[in-house]
């Protein structure tokens, strides 16, 4: 039912702190108040969907095992812990009519945000079953640390005091102030000088829910003082090692406050565009070692190489947020504040970010990034931010290593496991050919293809993807083929036994099968797609193993070129 898949990326605004939050996904929406008393909240969700809406408490439904679902006037408590629907129990909210239900303000972080998965549907349930969502769905952050009790009812003798308006949802200003280019967003500005340091020591991390997803979070912090940009927008990678915050300036409707959250303690950066080589400026920054900021702006650059320190510098080192979520995996959080004209005024500005676990020891001296990187997209005046999608170099390096690494191998393991005497010396051209020349061609096509886009930059210690697949391209491959060559070259047509050479090319091989299968797992783990990919993937590869031990039973066992005295354990 409730497939929260992370990738999703959710709106959300929290208004009047000190009285309710209200998060939002376009016309869906939920509304979090005090309750009666100091130990429950009241949730009031409202939605276009018919049939049903519900939230439930965690990132995914990987991670959430309580649920509360609304329908038909009612609440229905769920438990679950997975990707199925999750069933009925006994939970701890309580209806209060309509849309609205009460529960235990212990199911909410009392430190920071709490994540809430949301989801809709067209379709009303059935008894306790529950049609799965086909409506909005995503990841809400909400921090209610800041809710207070229920005003007090007047005395008979004091006039009511005005109800709050139902406007209280910050929403962007429909015709935004369009502000004119300024210089600086040419890369004819972005040419060198030094980096800025500042003179705080680096801000505390506030604890708060792991942030796994894409996701657009606004906080308490007025939005009044920047027309047309919602403070506190958030994007953070799926596998939560990088966060951008965006939050306003204080006092300066011209200039943004950027917070950048990274698992690795050496620097963090942006750049403006969605690759090195077409990005006009970067904007790097780390902790220095007495723990003051340092950012230093880099100029454009020609490709795959280190930007050269720009001679404009027009960012400085700023507190960080309290009100920016964290976690406290990050080993490194900075601010700086930056010019607004670096973004597009009339639409979303392409990003890309990058993460190194080893900190400058001058602006003049960057290490390469060996961490998280990528690009997403954010858009000033909304406040919304998306994840990029999967780049088309990564795609093409996905498909050809998975030709020759998920498919290829079941080919010539089943040609020459089966087929010997069925079709004569053909099956070794097939096997050899297939085995020795189009995959080995395939597998450095594929390297070279990420190689170029940017993976080289990868360091092997960091990447479970790349370590097996180096292991793969430079070690077993190779491996692999000079023991084809030498059983064939050695092959002895009198022979009585099989060689120990014959066999270790067959355990190899079927240890590239299976490290290779792991490899492509991870590969797509990397990637970011979706979980449905991921068990098409395995799906595909239980077949191909389906069919080899298939193949047993259809030509009665495998075949070897021996004069009958031994034959195969």
């Amino acid at each position: 039912m409730l497939s929260i898949l992370s990738s999703l990326a959710a709106f959300a605004v929290l208004a009047s702190p000190t009285n309710a939050v209200t998060v939002c996904d376009g016309s869906t929406c939920a509304t979090f108040t005090a309750g009666s008393n100091s130990d429950t909240i009241i949730v009031s969700m409202q939605s276009p969907y018919s049939g049903w809406m519900g939230i439930g408490f965690g990132s995914s439904m990987g991670s959430t095992s309580t649920y509360v679902l609304m329908y038909g006037g009612g609440i229905s408590n769920r438990c679950g812990g997975g990707f199925a629907q999750p069933s009925v129990c006994g939970g701890g909210a309580a209806s209060m009519g309509g849309n609205s239900f009460s529960i235990g303000k212990s199911y909410f972080n009392s430190n920071g945000a709490t994540a809430l998965i949301y989801a809709t549907s067209t379709q009303a349930p059935s008894g306790d079953d529950v049609p799965q969502h086909n409506g909005v769905k995503g990841t809400w952050y909400v921090d209610i640390s800041g809710l207070g009790s229920p005003p007090p009812k007047p005395s008979p003798s004091s006039p009511p005091a005005p109800a709050p308006s139902p406007s209280q949802v910050t929403q962007p200003s429909p015709n935004p102030p369009q502000a004119s280019p300024s210089a600086k967003e040419t890369s004819a500005s972005l040419a060198p000088s030094s980096s800025i340091v500042s003179g705080a020591s680096n801000a505390t991390l506030s604890t708060s829910v792991a942030t796994r997803t894409a996701t657009v979070m606004a906080t308490g912090t007025s939005a009044a003082s920047l027309p047309g940009f919602i403070s506190g927008a958030q994007v953070c990678d799926t596998t939560k090692s990088f966060c951008a915050s965006f939050t306003v300036a204080d006092g300066d409707a011209n200039s943004v406050i950027v917070t950048l959250h990274s698992t690795s303690n050496g620097w963090v950066g942006i750049g403006f565009g969605t690759m090195m080589a077409t990005s006009t400026g970067y904007f790097v920054a780390w902790k220095n070692a007495t723990g003051a900021t340092v950012v230093s702006q880099r100029a454009a650059s020609s490709g795959e190489v280190a930007p050269a320190i720009s001679a404009t510098q027009d960012a400085t080192p700023a507190t960080v947020p309290s009100n920016i979520a964290s976690d406290p995996s990050f080993k490194l959080a900075v601010s700086f504040k930056m010019p607004k004209s670096y973004f597009n005024v009339n639409g979303a500005t392409n990003l890309i970010y990058a993460a190194c676990s080893r900190t400058p020891m001058s602006p003049a001296a960057l290490p390469e990034h060996d961490d998280a990187r990528g690009g997403f997209a954010f858009d000033i005046n909304s406040g919304t931010v998306s994840l990029a999608g999967i780049p088309s170099a990564t795609i093409a390096h996905g498909v050809v290593m998975f030709i020759a690494w998920g498919f290829l191998p079941y080919v010539i393991i089943f040609v020459a496991r089966y087929l010997k005497f069925r079709i004569g010396h053909a099956w070794f051209i097939i096997h050899a050919t297939i085995g020795g020349v189009l995959m080995l061609v395939l597998t450095i096509a594929g390297v070279c293809i990420q190689a170029v886009n940017g993976g080289a930059g990868i360091v092997l210690s960091r990447n479970t993807h790349v370590i097996m697949g180096a292991i793969m391209v430079y070690g077993v491959l190779p491996l692999q083929i000079i023991l084809g060559v030498t059983a064939d070259r050695m092959f002895d047509v009198e022979r009585t036994a099989i060689p120990w050479w014959d066999k270790a090319h067959w355990w190899l091989g079927r240890a590239a099968v299976l490290l290779g299968a792991v490899t492509g797992h991870y590969g797509l783990i990397q990637a970011e797609v979706a979980s449905g990919w991921i068990i098409g993937y395995w799906l595909w590869l239980v077949m191909m193993v389906a069919v080899l031990v298939g193949g047993n039973f259809v030509f009665g066992g495998p075949t070897h070129h021996i004069n009958e005295k031994e034959k195969e354990i």
